[in-house]
């Protein structure tokens, strides 16, 4: 099932209304859809280079023996590795969707799709940020010790963390949480059509 066939039966549909709302749903599920695409490929390239630059670190911690740090790098490695995973755990309702699915079918899965993408948003700081700032933090004060300057990079570090989470919040609620709004509107609307079309043929 693609937009062109649910706007066609869409269409069919008494109220006329419903062809325009299904056209407005279909521009924000591709824009949807191509800025997960985006935001995946942007974030899985920057976990590779993470995961490199850290497992360089600790092969350098590891030949001066400092322990500690081998340990943080590893650490960091292993986040860059598990951002990749949770980025694709996200996608899971839109790869095992079927195109061949029927209306309301297709349109629950892009409404899960929307939700899977709210809910890890939203739990951006667990997956996300909190990982990052404990490995960071971790590595800092290894290195360094509680310096000023280490305190006020960990500072720096924490505040960027917060800022990250917030937005990713903000996005899973202005965009993906109502666009799973809108479709659950409609899901019931033809739910609705579809009790009150007659399911008797008329007598010859």
């Amino acid at each position: 099932m693609d937009w062109d066939r649910i706007r066609n039966e869409w269409r069919q549909q008494p109220a006329e209304q419903g062809a325009i709302a299904i056209d407005a749903l279909r521009h924000r599920d591709e824009a949807l859809a191509r800025q997960v695409r985006s935001r995946d490929r942007i974030e899985t390239v920057a976990a590779v280079v993470v995961g490199l630059a850290f497992t360089a670190i600790g092969v350098v911690a590891v030949r001066a023996g400092a322990w500690l740090e081998v340990m943080f790098a590893a650490w960091l490695v292993a986040w860059a590795i598990s951002v990749p995973v949770w980025l694709r755990r996200g996608r899971a309702p839109s790869l095992q969707a079927d195109p061949g699915l029927p209306l309301l079918q297709h349109l629950q899965c892009r409404r899960d799709l929307a939700l899977a993408q709210a809910r890890m948003l939203e739990r951006a700081w667990l997956w996300y940020v909190a990982p990052a700032m404990v490995g960071l933090a971790g590595m800092t004060l290894a290195a360094s010790g509680p310096t000023p300057g280490a305190l006020g990079y960990i500072g720096i570090c924490v505040a960027l963390g917060v800022a990250i989470a917030w937005w990713s919040r903000s996005v899973a609620r202005t965009r993906f949480r109502r666009h799973a709004d809108e479709l659950q509107q409609q899901i019931e609307t033809l739910a609705v059509d579809a009790e009150q079309v007659p399911t008797s043929r008329p007598s010859p």
